[in-house]
C-alpha cells in the first residue's frame, strides 16, 4: 500500500475464490479474507486492519536436563502478525524477557541451523507465568520395541522417523520410504548421514522419499553422495 494506504493489483483474472491477505508492517494483526469474486470490472475492497496488543514475557532457553542455555538468538512472532518479529537473546544463565511481545499464539524460532521452532497455543504474552524454551540438539538415542496387536514382537519391521527441514518459509516433513539396502540411516540436523556397512567401499545412494509441504506429499529421491 501506498502512503494513503491506497493499494492495486493489476493483471487479476475474473474468478469468485479468491483470498486477500495483507501483512501489515506497522503494529496492527494480519487480514484475511474470503472468498471474493472479481468480476470484469475489478473489484474494490476496504481493508480494517486491527492493532496488535503487547505484552511481556520472560522466561529462561534450556538444555534438555534443565540448564541454561546463555547467549542463544531466537526470533519471537505472533502467528497473528507474521512480518512483526522480535529477537530474543538469552543471557548468562539462558534468561531472556521480551517487554514488547506482540499478543496471540507466539512462535519461537530460528533463522539458521539448528533449526528450532517452538509453537502452541500455551505460548501466550502477559500470562504472568514464566516460559521456558527447551533447546535439544537431537544426539540421543530412540529405541523401543514394534509389536502387533497382540503384543507379540514384529521381526524385521523398518523403523524411521521423519525430518524436519525448511525451505523457502515452508516446514517440509520428509520420510524415507525404502531404507538403504546396506549400511545406516541417520537423521542429524540440517540433513542425514548415511554409514556404509562394515567393510564397503562409500558410494553415491539414491533413496526413495516422501516431502510433505504441509498440504500435499510428494515424491522425490535422495541423493547421499560420498565424502
Amino acid at each position: 500500500s501506498d502512503g494513503g494506504g491506497r493499494f492495486s493489483l493489476d493483471g487479476v483474472e475474473v474468478a469468485d475464490d479468491y483470498r486477500l491477505r495483507v501483512h501489515p508492517s506497522g503494529p496492527y494483526r494480519d487480514y484475511s479474507k474470503a472468498p471474493i469474486r472479481v468480476e470484469r470490472k475489478g473489484v474494490h475492497l476496504d481493508v480494517s486492519l486491527e492493532p496488535l496488543g503487547r505484552g511481556r514475557i520472560a522466561g529462561r532457553l534450556i538444555d534438555a536436563e534443565g540448564g541454561g542455555v546463555p547467549g542463544f538468538s531466537l526470533w519471537l512472532r505472533s502467528v497473528r502478525a507474521s512480518q512483526k518479529a522480535v529477537q530474543v537473546t538469552s543471557d548468562a544463565g539462558g534468561g531472556y524477557r521480551v517487554d514488547n511481545a506482540p499478543d496471540g499464539p507466539l512462535v519461537f524460532e530460528t533463522r539458521s541451523f539448528p533449526i528450532f521452532r517452538v509453537s502452541g497455543e500455551a505460548l501466550r504474552a502477559d500470562t504472568g507465568e514464566p516460559i521456558d524454551i527447551v533447546l535439544d540438539w537431537g544426539d540421543r538415542v530412540v529405541h523401543g520395541r514394534v509389536v502387533d496387536g497382540n503384543g507379540l514382537p514384529v521381526p524385521g519391521a523398518e523403523v524411521f522417523i521423519p525430518m524436519h527441514q525448511v525451505a523457502d518459509g515452508r516446514s517440509l516433513l520428509i520420510s524415507v520410504v525404502r531404507p538403504p539396502e546396506a549400511g545406516s540411516l541417520t537423521a542429524e540436523p540440517g540433513g542425514w548421514r548415511y554409514t556404509p556397512a562394515a567393510g564397503a567401499a562409500a558410494r553415491r545412494v539414491v533413496l526413495p522419499i516422501t516431502v510433505f509441504d504441509g498440504t500435499a506429499s510428494r515424491s522425490a529421491s535422495l541423493v547421499i553422495l560420498p565424502d
